[in-house]
């Protein structure tokens, strides 16, 4: 009972909400961003995507990130080419953080596979922009994920992410972008965490060293 969580924050005033889209008229797009790491199961992601392009044609994904230490990136875009996606994946190095906020707004989905998170900021500020977001029992994600908010699915399983990605597009009307971003500002805003912490320290020090 003394125990209090409190979570990472974004700034909603970098993420902002996107503008609404047709994606229906010019095709599904789908995001990551981080790290090209067998961790952040992008191994599963593409062979998801694999599977995806056997059943249509309107979705294309986008990767941000990069791998400067471990150089997984080449053996990630040899999969791509393997699995014959060159023409619907498409592989950005890292970007300068003040651009993010813009490839988000632009997204439909934003997709996280990881095999471990221990939360998963990346889908708290695609939800700021109001976008929907896909990812995996890990750990983190199912703290931050909702039926309202996302789809959470098995991780390093290609077939439920595939199928997890498929049902958010399916149901894509009834995530409302203002909700989305909503449910954001009230839980994860940094100001809304600052009163938080600044209410814990204000209840730690009423309590007295005694107390404690």
């Amino acid at each position: 009972d003394k125990v209090r969580w409190v979570p990472q924050g974004v700034d909603c005033r970098l993420f902002a909400l996107g503008a609404v889209r047709a994606p229906r008229q010019s095709g599904w797009k789908l995001l990551y961003v981080g790290r090209f790491d067998e961790r952040k199961g992008l191994g599963v992601l593409l062979a998801a995507m694999a599977l995806l392009r056997q059943r249509r044609s309107d979705v294309t994904l986008r990767l941000i990130g990069g791998s400067p230490v471990s150089g997984t990136a080449v053996a990630f875009r040899e999969q791509a080419r393997r699995n014959g996606l060159d023409d619907c994946v498409e592989f950005l190095d890292e970007l300068p953080w003040e651009q993010i906020p813009a490839r988000m707004a632009a997204a439909d989905v934003l997709v996280l596979p990881s095999l471990y998170e221990s939360f998963g900021i990346v889908l708290v500020e695609a939800m700021a922009c109001g976008r929907p977001v896909v990812a995996t029992r890990c750990g983190g994600p199912e703290d931050i994920v909702t039926p309202e908010t996302g789809v959470l699915v098995r991780a390093g399983d290609p077939q439920a992410l595939a199928d997890g990605v498929e049902q958010t597009l399916a149901g894509y009307a009834r995530y409302d972008p203002a909700a989305l971003r909503r449910h954001v500002e009230e839980r994860y805003d940094y100001r809304r965490i600052a009163d938080r912490l600044a209410a814990l320290y204000r209840e730690v020090v009423a309590t007295g060293p005694a107390a404690r």
